[in-house]
């Protein structure tokens, strides 16, 4: 009888002990909730209503106690909840979408069950401080986009994701992190230095995330594909240079789906990144904006998802393999002509298994200037010799009339040759592609002449002139004027006897020059209009 009573008495007291601590962490849940401007939440599903605290938005409880605590894209604004240090039992804290000041507080290792510990683009700043080796059972601690700044702080052997992505953070990865076994990692949108080699002494990364910080400048790390289980590498303004290692071999990794490397100045054999063929694995490899350049061996993809070469050097290309499916496969921005484009026409069509983005090439061959002093005969080659190819030359952004085959001669006898040339090219069997070929610039000698007897017989006057430049020749007979402005474009000819009056009022000031020809002798006069 007095052994029931005992029980029973026990029972009843860990009741009232359970409904007491429940009762605690329901007001300390309210404290949460008015100070994170709560009434303002996007949707504060059962918040401070009568319903069990299981049923209030984001809030999970265990033997009566507060678990799990999300506000997640709830909008929220405050300070950094120091409440949450009194849930004594809390395993996950998590804050998505929100306005937080203040700073974490050291003793967030009063949480001494937390597992999960996730602050996502809150706002909240200071430094991270240095206490995350004191947890036993954290799992997942993220710190991503927020304003957070100082030096990564040491991290515990029992985490399986760590970000601190989007933040102020500087600095050199510990070395305390050495011989980490984390799998998950994250880095990118800080402003880290030094190298991260220490990486290599990880022995079970499965994605890796290190762009856009200060990283010194370095080749490709050699030892990315010593993790079999390596899934996703991204290394996105890395300061990477030089050639690919060429002992990098995929080919054995099962998970490998994913390499990313945009932004840096790699060269050399981008196929040493491609995954095995009969890899389970669809590779997405984005290598946009490096400096590989030559061939891209096409022939040599096989378990591929999407393909992005963007702002490469490329030129040519090798055939796909025959049965190749792929969603994406971008090569904009190279140096693609139509003629090396060929080995890939039939891909370059509306519902295609290999969808090409092959638009927006960049302008071919280089930009040539010629100092001309004497006549001269020039040919210029557009740079693409596709059977389909049509071309049209341009002087100063104007067609030149007729001049519409792959080279284009200029016969150069007198200034007016002075300009900007270049070549527009289109071809039907890549109908979203225009192709340009680089400016050529043309500069005439405007001083030579064929005769010296011009300026003695001929006088003008005022120069400098705001309007009109006045002309006289003791000629008996026509003089042809033309007058052109600095790149050579022709604005006014005609003739005159003795003497004449031509107009600049309309023009802007600058430098123009005049040609004169009486017979057979030609000058070119220097006009500075004002």
């Amino acid at each position: 009888m007095n052994q029931l009573f005992t029980t029973l008495l026990f029972l009843t007291t860990m009741t009232m002990l359970n409904a007491q601590t429940r009762e605690a962490d329901s007001l300390i849940l309210v404290d949460i909730y008015q100070n994170l401007d709560g009434e303002n939440w996007t949707n504060p599903e059962n918040w401070l209503t009568d319903t069990p605290l299981d049923d209030w938005k984001g809030v999970n409880l265990q033997n009566d106690r507060v678990v799990t605590l999300e506000i997640i894209q709830q909008n929220a604004v405050g300070e950094f909840p120091t409440e949450i240090l009194d849930l004594d039992k809390l395993s996950t804290f998590e804050i998505r979408q929100a306005t937080i000041s203040g700073e974490i507080p050291e003793n967030i290792t009063e949480l001494a069950d937390l597992k999960r510990f996730v602050l996502n683009n809150t706002g909240i700043g200071g430094e991270i401080p240095n206490v995350w080796t004191n947890f036993e059972n954290l799992q997942t601690l993220v710190f991503a986009f927020n304003n957070l700044t100082g030096t990564l702080p040491d991290i515990g052997d029992d985490l399986t994701l760590l970000s601190f992505q989007g933040n102020k953070l500087t600095g050199p990865i510990p070395n305390s992190w050495m011989n980490n076994p984390l799998p998950n990692l994250t880095l990118d949108g800080n402003e880290l230095t030094g190298n991260f080699d220490i990486l290599s002494t990880f022995p079970n990364l499965i994605k890796i995330d290190l762009d856009n910080n200060d990283w010194d400048p370095a080749p490709f790390p050699s030892w990315v594909d010593d993790n079999q289980n390596l899934d996703r590498f991204s290394c996105n303004r890395c300061n990477l240079t030089g050639p690919l290692p060429e002992d990098l071999n995929f080919k054995n990794h099962d998970f490998y789906s994913g390499m990313f490397l945009t932004n840096n100045e790699l060269t050399g054999d981008v196929s040493l990144l491609f995954n095995a063929e009969d890899s389970p694995s669809d590779l997405y490899l984005n290598v946009g904006f490096n400096k590989f350049s030559g061939e891209f061996p096409a022939d040599k993809i096989r378990a591929f998802s999407r393909v992005i070469l963007q702002g490469n050097d490329y030129s040519s290309i090798t055939p796909f393999t025959d049965g190749l499916v792929l969603n994406t496969f971008n090569m904009k921005s190279n140096l693609f002509t139509f003629e090396s484009l060929d080995p890939i026409k039939e891909y370059v069509v509306i519902d295609s298994d290999i969808p090409v983005d092959y638009e927006s090439q960049e302008k071919l061959l280089t930009i040539d200037t010629f100092q001309i002093d004497e006549p001269t005969v020039l040919t210029f080659e557009a740079g693409d010799a596709h059977p389909m190819t049509t071309y049209q030359w341009y002087k100063s952004n104007q067609p030149i009339d007729g001049a519409m085959e792959r080279t284009f001669v200029l016969d150069i006898q007198d200034f007016s040759a002075n300009g900007s040339y270049y070549c527009k090219m289109n071809n039907a069997d890549f109908p979203d592609l225009e192709l340009d070929r680089n400016t050529i610039v043309v500069k005439v000698d405007l001083t030579f002449s064929s005769t010296s007897e011009i300026p003695s017989r001929t006088t003008f006057f005022p120069n400098p002139t705001k309007d009109l430049l006045h002309l006289k020749t003791i000629d008996k007979g026509q003089t042809h004027y033309r007058l052109f402005n600095s790149i050579g474009y022709e604005l006014v000819n005609g003739t005159f006897n003795e003497q004449y009056s031509i107009s600049l009022g309309n023009q802007l000031p600058g430098v123009y020059f005049l040609q004169l020809q009486f017979e057979n002798q030609i000058q070119t006069i220097k006009i500075l209009k004002e």
